[in-house]
Formats: structure tokens, sequence, C-alpha cells
């Protein structure tokens, strides 16, 4: 397999003229209607930052793991096991295989001969449906678990089934992106500006237009919190946080004049995950975002670069067949990444690693990357595995990614 790994290209950006009338029409309407609800919008949608996004020279090679410290190791008298804050090595599995012993105990035995020791859950989709029945007072009051969900005895019982072969259960909750919770909810929705009881959509209803938790919102915190603070009580030592967002678009929307309002969207993000933290309470919080985000190349839903928002680890999705079809990571360039997952993966993770050395190196999240496990084989996941153990170390954490939950294990030991 030929591999095109090319470096030094530059990339030229053209600047984009603006319509003189364009300008002069918006620079009246700024001065006839300062109050207005545009005006006050765009104010709230474009607030810097305190600290601006990170900007860092491209890495003219990947980084080696022996001349960078990627992440604070575990103290060395305690085992390298996940519990101990030690490198994570996950598969995910859906939700539904937690109910069915049998087929669980057997994924797990596959999974740990194959050397991984964790498993990754959803218990709350991307929806925003809640996959156990949660017993906390906001989850109660969302309404937002079905039929189907786990009881807490039964979710137990697979935390339980999962310590007891070796592994860390890793359950992963969808913040802010929640399409359910805000139709009971009022307090912890995005609204419309004066009409605070009504709902903001993405978009037109008819068409598909949906709800969101606002970001603002301290009642939208707590319900992520509690959760967090109920899953540690069971056992969650690791949580894994996505959905951590605002909205791809905005308009008319109205955040509401929170506590938090003086705050900048990446500034307000930051406040949630600082919030999870404590909830974790000594134990993890891995913040998955996708890897253009993580590679400061797309982070408008964020305000800024996820990687420094204060998780303790940091989940770019870099699955080579979500990267497009062309990868530039600082002066690496690789057309078709599903092609050459090792050289996608390497170069994406190497410069996602130069940028976290602008963090406090108390303060910098240990990297742990989605890796690609469906449509590919065995071998593509190899080398996805050998790229991230090349840039963080042989015991670099990764999380493997099949949306059904089947993996070859044997081929992979």
């Amino acid at each position: 397999m030929s591999r095109k790994l090319h470096r030094g290209r530059t990339r030229v950006f053209h600047k984009r003229k603006f319509p003189v009338k364009a300008v002069a029409w918006l620079l009246a309407a700024a001065v006839i209607i300062p109050g207005s609800f545009f005006g006050a919008k765009y104010m709230l949608e474009n607030r810097p930052a305190s600290q601006p996004d990170v900007s860092v020279p491209p890495v003219s090679r990947p980084a080696d793991a022996s001349s960078q410290d990627s992440s604070q190791p575990a103290d060395p008298s305690e085992p390298n096991t996940p519990a101990a804050g030690g490198a994570l090595k996950a598969f995910y599995l859906p939700t539904a295989q937690l109910a069915d012993s049998a087929k669980l105990s057997a994924a797990l035995s596959a999974a740990k001969a194959a050397g991984l020791n964790a498993v990754v859950f959803d218990l709350k989709d991307s929806e925003g449906n809640l996959l156990y029945a949660s017993a906390t007072e906001l989850a109660q009051q969302a309404q937002s678990a079905g039929s189907g969900a786990l009881t807490l005895d039964a979710l137990k019982a697979a935390f339980d089934q999962i310590g007891a072969q070796g592994m860390a259960p890793v359950p992963r909750l969808y913040a802010f992106q929640d399409h359910v919770a805000p139709r009971q909810l009022s307090a912890a929705k995005i609204t419309l500006p004066n009409q605070p009881t009504w709902t903001w959509y993405d978009g037109d209803p008819k068409n598909g237009g949906r709800p969101w938790l606002n970001p603002y919102s301290p009642v939208a915190h707590r319900y992520i919190t509690d959760m967090i603070k109920e899953l540690k009580a069971l056992g969650a030592s690791t949580v894994l946080l996505d959905g951590v967002q605002f909205p791809k678009r905005t308009s008319g929307a109205s955040f509401g004049n929170t506590e938090y309002a003086s705050q900048s969207k990446a500034e307000v993000l930051a406040t949630f995950i600082a919030s999870a933290n404590t909830a974790m309470d000594g134990g993890r919080v891995i913040l998955s975002a996708p890897g253009l985000a993580a590679l400061g190349t797309d982070t408008t839903v964020y305000g800024g670069n996820p990687v420094t928002f204060g998780a303790g680890g940091v989940a770019p999705v870099l699955m080579p067949a979500t990267l497009g079809s062309s990868l530039t990571a600082g002066d690496a360039q690789v057309e078709a990444p599903a092609s050459h997952p090792y050289e996608a993966v390497k170069a994406a993770l190497a410069q996602i690693q130069l940028r976290l050395q602008v963090i406090d190196q108390a303060k910098r999240p240990a990297l742990t990357p989605w890796l690609q496990g469906y449509d590919c084989s065995a071998d593509a996941i190899k080398e996805q595995i050998r790229a991230v153990t090349e840039v963080l170390g042989k015991d670099a954490s990764y999380l493997l990614y099949n949306p059904g939950g089947v993996y070859d294990f044997a081929a992979l030991s």
C-alpha cells in the first residue's frame, strides 16, 4: 500500500471582498438601532474570550513520543489501570448489550485478550434520550428516559460485571446537544428574545428544527453534573462528555441574563467542564470533540479550541473516514485519509499534541483519540493504534469505535 504523506505544502487563503454597500448599511444600522435585538445578538455571539483560540506554528515533522510529555503519568506505585488514572484502551459497545450478561461477558473477555481495558457506552445519546432511569430530580422532571431504559440496579450490575473482569466502565453523556429535555426543563432551554417562556429551535420545527439545552443556564449545567455524580456513586471512575457545544446556527436565539451572561462561549463551556470535574470528585472527565475542532480549524460551535476547556482528557475524533478527502495538519498533508489511516492519525495527533504545549503541564489534558473500528480491516485498525503509540508512547490511551459493537478482537491480539 503506497503512502501519500506530503509535507511542506503551503495553503493559500484568499480574502473575500466584502461589498461596500453592505458595510455601509451595517454601520448605519449599528448607529440607528444600537439597542436592537440584532445588535444584542451580534454582541452575544461575538464576545471575545479572555483567552484567544490556540494558535501555534505548524509542525514540520510528527511529534516523537520520546521528546514530548503527552500527559501526566499515573503514579508508578499504582497499577496502570483506568481506575488508577492509567492508560485507557477502550472499545465502544451499544448500550443494549449491557443488559445481556452473556453477550457482555463474551465481549469483555475477547477485548481483554486483545489488550483492551475499558468499555464505552452511551447513557445519554446525541438526541438527549436517557438510556438509564436516572433518579436525579432534574432527570425525573425532564422525562427523557424511555421505557427500555436500564434500571439503576441493572446499570450497577453491568458496572460490577465490567469491573469484575478487570475492565473499567466509561459512560458517555451528551451535554447541551439535547433535543428532549428542553421540552420539559423550561429553565434549561434556549429561548427567544423578550420571550423567556418560548422555545427556540435550530430550524423550522416543521422541517426538523429542534430545541437545545442552553449552555448559559445553570439548570442545564446541573442537569448533567447531577448525573455525573450519580454515575460516580455507581462506580464510574471515568466519564466521557460529548456535545459540550452550541448549535451550529444561533440566529434568533436568546441565552438569557444568567449568572454566566458575561462569559464568552468558550468561557461558559469551560465553566461547565470545571463543574463536571468537581462532580467527578477525583475521577476523570474526558471531553470528546471533532478532530478538526481539536486542530483549531473548525471551532465555531465551541467559541474556541475545546482542548483548552480544562477537562482531564480530550478525545479528538480521528477516525480517518471523518477527516474528509484531504487532511492538512501543520506542514503535513494526507490525501484520502480513509485509505491512509496510519499517516492521517499520526499527522493529526502530532499537530494536536503540539497545540497542547501552550497549556501549563499541570492542566494539560491527556489525549485519548477515537479510532475507527468500522469499514476497515484489522490491519487498518492496527495501523491507527501504531500511529497513536508512536506519537503518545506505548501506554497511550485510545477509544475504538464501531457503532454496532462488532470487532474481530482475535485479529487485533
